[in-house]
């Protein structure tokens, strides 16, 4: 009998004997233990067992290699600057006020300007094609002003292809210029299947 399962008065205990995973050392595990299937034999074999191998990853930024722990396995980024370049929407590479003027993902672009009345209040951005109306008229646009692209194009920001309109007619133009769209699919859908059979 082994002698960790030998009690004071030569009483064989319940449990097992088993060796730590970490350390190997033998060590005895209750009923309850056995049960729960404990493989440590003491807190810090635990907390180094618990860490387990490192995860290789590398930085979506800079290409950068990483090694983390699996607590960590979901880090994108091998730094803060890395995670501030990372976070930017499809960067343009033109640069306002200091800041990357980056296109966010309804494909309008969003410039710096933190004193805006209108600037978000984590980024400090506001929609460039509203401030290029607003420096032609030389005021603030109030929020009962939408300004349009004329030619559909939200990355068009030039001044002559914007257009002040109120929220019903830029709605009712922009609900037309979709209905348009959807027309010119099914058309060309129809045109396909006529001369190549039904889609399956």
């Amino acid at each position: 009998m082994h002698p960790l399962l030998r009690s004071l008065g030569d009483k064989p205990r319940k449990g097992d004997v088993v060796a730590c995973a970490v350390c190997a050392k033998e060590f005895y595990r209750p009923p309850a233990y056995v049960r729960q299937g404990r493989k440590y034999c003491s807190r810090e074999c635990n907390a180094i067992g618990q860490r387990g191998p490192r995860v290789a990853k590398t930085c979506e930024q800079c290409g950068e290699e990483m090694e983390l722990r699996p607590s960590y396995g979901g880090m994108r980024y091998c730094s803060r600057a890395c995670y501030r370049a990372g976070r930017l929407l499809r960067p343009t590479g033109r640069i306002h006020n200091g800041r990357p003027v980056i296109q966010s993902h309804g494909r309008y672009f969003l410039i710096y300007e933190p004193t805006h009345p209108a600037a978000h209040k984590h980024n400090g951005r506001v929609l460039e094609h509203r401030w290029v109306m607003e420096q032609a008229l030389g005021r603030y646009l109030s929020r009962k002003e939408e300004v349009d692209h004329i030619n559909g194009d939200p990355t068009d920001n030039r001044l002559e292809n914007l257009q002040i309109l109120s929220p019903t007619a830029h709605t009712r133009k922009t609900n037309g210029q979709r209905k348009q769209r959807e027309l010119t699919m099914r058309e060309k859908l129809a045109e396909y299947e006529r001369r190549f059979g039904p889609l399956t």
